[in-house]
């Protein structure tokens, strides 16, 4: 699979996904100058090259009057919906998983990862973790999650009549009461698109959904050793979900290429000080893509770049236009091997937004609200 970039000089310049280290794509710049539109278009060259996509929409930023009407036909025939809301996450999530050599998990240990998710984003101490255990052993010994969904861990916890339990029912209390989870078909489709809506839900709630959605995929892949062109996750701004040494996110930039599981990062935040598990291995993503960096920021992104040549790359990045950037990773410029930094330009995310509103500093302001704003999950 090659991932079209933009062009540089005139010439096509694409990611050579086979040839990189692994196939994680970092995009790092401030809001408003095209990332996000090249997020979008990244997606789109995967599913069409037969690839499988996994967004999250947070805040409406991935709905249909978000997306600038130019592209908005080609990327929504792309696109399955999956209203989180209105119709939770079918998954069969307390079910063992099924191993590559025909074998399956233990049961002990479905019920642990599962645990794991809620006890780590939840903030359950160990009596906490140890009483949603059980509730869970008992739902799943008498068949009701297959029945009534997630909202039946309630009934469960009540029946258990400790102060412990109503902990645990008041940390879960959105989960339990929208009925996050529910037994049914995974529903996400190879060679689209799918986008899990939650922007109507608040905010902790978002993160606790997308972080139980990458713990399911990261489960079904490793169990199932990977397949075909893989999956792509893409997670724009990750501030919010876990990002220590042991997350999910951690887990998958380190482990992914082993199966085929792929994250596309985009963030507009370096950290100062000491930076996360998570950002300290979006430096080494097989392709990282840097925007005009936000205030303060040049000299930092400057020396990601290429540590002898801070003072030139602080030069090119401070005069990058809305759809510029610099690329660094397996590229190829019309077929050939690139292996040093290239600024690219990509003309649809130009000529996008200059159809979108023509003054500059306007344009920056209406970028902002531009796709995928899981510009939130952990670093």
């Amino acid at each position: 699979m090659e991932v079209s970039l933009g062009e540089n000089s005139g010439k096509k310049v694409t990611f050579a996904c086979d040839e990189a280290m692994n196939m994680h794509i970092a995009l790092l710049g401030e809001s408003g100058c095209g990332k996000s539109t090249k997020a979008r278009g990244i997606m789109q060259d995967i599913v069409r090259q037969g690839g499988k996509v996994v967004a999250f929409d947070l805040h409406h930023v991935l709905s249909d009057d978000q997306i600038f009407e130019s592209s908005r036909d080609e990327f929504f025939s792309c696109v399955h919906n999956i209203d989180v809301y209105q119709n939770g996450i079918s998954c069969d999530l307390f079910s063992p998983m099924q191993y590559a050599d025909g074998t399956y998990e233990k049961q002990i240990d479905t019920v642990g990862a599962v645990t794991d998710v809620f006890a780590r984003k939840l903030n359950l101490g160990s009596r906490q973790r140890a009483v949603l255990r059980n509730a869970i052993n008992d739902m799943n010994k008498h068949g009701l999650y297959e029945r009534d969904g997630i909202a039946a861990l309630e009934r469960v916890l009540r029946i258990m009549d400790s102060k412990v339990a109503e902990t645990v029912i008041d940390r879960m209390d959105m989960i339990l009461q929208h009925n996050l989870l529910r037994f049914g078909k995974w529903t996400v489709r190879d060679e689209k698109i799918n986008i899990f809506r939650l922007s109507k839900f608040d905010s902790e709630t978002q993160e606790v959904a997308a972080e139980i959605i990458l713990s399911y995929i990261w489960r079904r892949e490793m169990t199932r050793g990977g397949d075909g062109n893989g999956i792509f996750i893409v997670v724009d701004e990750c501030q919010n979900l876990s990002s220590g040494r042991n997350s999910i996110l951690s887990r998958i930039l380190s482990e992914g290429r082993k199966f085929n599981v792929n994250l596309l990062l985009a963030t507009q935040q370096l950290m100062q000080g000491h930076p996360s598990v998570v950002q300290q291995r979006m430096a080494q993503c097989g392709l990282c893509l840097y925007f005009r960096p936000g205030a303060g920021q040049t000299r930092t992104v400057a020396k990601m770049i290429d540590p002898n040549g801070i003072r030139e790359w602080s030069s090119v990045l401070h005069s990058l236009s809305i759809g510029e950037f610099i690329a660094v990773g397996a590229l190829k410029i019309d077929g050939y091997s690139i292996d040093h930094p290239l600024k690219i330009t990509s003309f649809e995310e130009q000529s996008d937004m200059k159809k979108k509103e023509s003054p500059k500093r306007n344009t920056c302001r209406v970028q902002r609200n531009v796709f995928l704003d899981v510009e939130g999950i952990g670093f």
